[in-house]
């Protein structure tokens, strides 16, 4: 997370939608369940702390986000 500290989220959302055009921003990264920190997780839990965004999981849109990310480690 101190990397993301450097970055304003204002401004990584504009570039990301800049990114996506017309479409809807996905974020992908490949992170076994359980086996360490996702990347989408992590953006969750920022995008929550620092804008009020809530950043779901495809497909576990019901299990959380921000946080309570089904993708990162419950400690």
């Amino acid at each position: 997370m101190e990397q993301l500290a450097k970055l304003d989220p204002r401004e990584v959302l504009r570039e990301l939608a800049a990114i996506a055009g017309t479409d809807v921003p996905a974020l992908l990264c490949f992170e076994a369940p359980g086996r360490g920190s996702c990347h989408r997780g992590l953006l969750s839990v920022w995008f929550a702390d620092t804008l009020g965004i809530r950043v779901f999981e495809y497909g576990y849109e019901d299990a959380g986000w921000g946080r309570a990310h089904p993708m990162l480690p419950k400690a």
